[in-house]
């Protein structure tokens, strides 16, 4: 047998193994599956990540790749009619083949090395090399998994009879050998599993989280038990991280932990392994990132309490200080020095984030890398995220927002047309632009998922609570009780945008004129003249 012959068996069938298939289907679908659940690019977490559909498909092509790599290559390389394997002169090829697929898949070559556990492509292997050892050790498989219920469980046991099986169905000696060296190689893979098998911590199938490793698992702390902080905490925990979610209502925790559902969110059902926690400095002892989702109000009174935390700090709420004229990055930046900062806004709103509907954000930090870091941990197929470094711009864009939609809200409660709001949303853009531009914030910004996007649909929808305000102003309702204010982010912030614009000199007709209605009781109706009797001017 020439040596080419063995190189190229060997290199075919790494090639052919080391197709990330998992890795391919989850990318077509704008996911990076080495991000989310246990990070794995196997079955096991394709079925989780992508449903039992994908799951599938991808655990036929990586048991393909290995039956391919053992069954057909010696055969096409001799030119050989047959797969070849029954004839010993050509079984040490087979076997090379099928070794180099397995490794390929373990370490495959596009992904920096770094693979599954290789169980579907040995079980490919072996059904070309051996059925009947196959057979048994998935028969034994299925045993264990329907006792248990547990993946990772099951493949170990596998594991460990291959080289049983191998030897009960007398195959040929160097294939028992083989047995034994891939079920050595399928438990060390599975090492992080049986950590948490023995500690009792292994999540079992069915449930939110199959399994995670602890490269993959990060510990996350929600700040803020509203809608927003239990629609992200879900998002996360189904992501495979480990969640604790803090509010400073006790009797909504003690309901959440209870039931599992915030009457914020009906309908929703909580992943079990969502953590409550009461006591601010205990849920933010162990995190490795936290999210800050309250009220921009309070913002600055919670977050001072943690100023020793250090590890990375997202804001998820859109507002400006009043007394400052900070937004919430900059409040964090002074609460949590130690912490590195990002922001997360756009189009988001809370309950279809809940029901899975598809909806795309952007994550901004000065540091990219921090950014993708953030990126990582929340995207998933219906939750997409960009990234950026104008975290200026995003965050001023996603609170400037909210005081448009109650102009729009204005709108509707006046019975104004489509066009009508579609001028509006036309110079709100241009105002908001005017303001960021004038705090060193990047144009086109405005015109992203932050800007344009989330101001659309706040103007529109009408789950917009701001949109909802403006509306009722518009029909010359009172206003809400002042306890109810901060379920409308905007109410607190046309205070503060209308005091930052007077500061820099920028002028914001829209913004005046909301505080006028809000803060100085203007007739909505009045308020609107005023706009459309400005001074003419060239477009902006």
């Amino acid at each position: 047998m020439e040596l080419l012959h063995y190189i190229l068996c060997a290199s075919v069938g790494y090639l052919i193994g080391s197709i990330p298939t998992g890795f391919l289907i989850a990318k077509a679908r704008g996911i990076d599956i080495r991000t989310v659940g246990s990070g794995n690019i196997g079955a096991t977490n394709v079925i989780r990540i992508l449903g039992k559909g994908p799951g599938i498909f991808v655990l036929f092509v990586d048991a393909l790749k290995g039956f391919i790599s053992a069954a057909f290559i010696p055969a096409l390389l001799l030119g050989i009619p047959d797969c070849g394997c029954e004839h010993s002169t050509y079984r040490l090829l087979a076997l090379i083949a099928g070794i180099s697929a397995i490794l390929g898949h373990n370490f495959t070559c596009w992904l920096k090395f770094k693979g599954g556990k290789g169980i579907a492509t040995s079980t490919g292997v072996f059904l070309s090399l051996s059925p009947l050892t196959i057979g048994i050790t998935l028969g034994i498989w299925i045993c264990v998994y329907t006792l248990s219920r547990y993946v990772s469980l099951a493949s170990i046991i596998a594991a460990v009879t291959l080289p049983i099986a191998a030897g009960l169905t007398k195959s040929d000696p160097i294939i028992t050998i083989l047995a034994a060296i891939l079920g050595l190689l399928a438990i060390w893979r599975h090492k992080a599993n049986i950590g948490r098998l023995l500690k009792g911590t292994e999540y079992k199938s069915g449930m939110q989280i199959v399994e995670q490793n602890q490269s993959a698992s990060k510990r996350i702390t929600v700040l803020g038990a509203g809608a927003w902080g239990t629609a992200l905490a879900k998002l996360l925990t189904e992501n495979g991280h480990i969640v604790t979610l803090w509010g400073h209502d006790t009797a909504r925790l003690e309901t959440i932990a209870n039931t599992g559902r915030n009457e914020r969110l009906p309908n929703i059902q909580l992943p079990e392994p969502v953590r409550i926690e009461k006591h601010l400095t205990t849920a933010a002892s162990t995190a490795d990132y936290i999210i800050v989702a309250v009220p921009s109000q309070f913002v600055r009174a919670i977050t001072s309490q943690l100023p020793q935390f250090s590890g990375v700090v997202i804001s998820v709420t859109k507002g400006i200080e009043f007394d400052t004229g900070m937004t919430m990055s900059d409040i964090l930046t002074q609460t949590m020095p130690l912490a590195d900062n990002a922001v997360l806004s756009g189009p988001s709103f809370a309950i279809e984030v809940a029901r899975g509907v598809p909806t795309a954000v952007v994550v901004a930090s000065h540091n990219s890398a921090t950014a993708r870091e953030v990126q990582a941990l929340f995207h998933r197929s219906t939750f997409r995220v960009y990234t950026s470094t104008d975290i200026r711009g995003v965050e001023l864009a996603g609170a400037l927002k909210n005081v448009m939609g109650i102009a729009a809200g204005v709108c509707d409660g006046l019975g104004l047309g489509d066009n009508s709001k579609a001028a509006l949303i036309t110079r709100a853009i241009a105002e908001m632009r005017r303001l960021g531009i004038a705090r060193n914030a990047q144009a086109e910004t405005f015109a992203g998922l932050s800007g344009l996007g989330d101001l659309t649909a706040t103007c529109f929808s009408k789950l917009s609570r701001n949109r909802a305000l403006g509306e009722r102003i518009g029909r010359g309702q009172p206003l809400p009780a002042p306890n109810d204010m901060p379920l409308a982010e905007g109410y607190p912030t046309t205070q503060s945008a209308h005091q930052l614009a007077r500061q820099l000199g920028v002028e914001t007709p829209i913004i005046n004129e909301v505080y006028a209605m809000l803060y100085e009781g203007k007739p909505p109706a009045q308020a609107v003249q005023n706009l459309l009797t400005r001074d003419s001017k060239a477009e902006d």
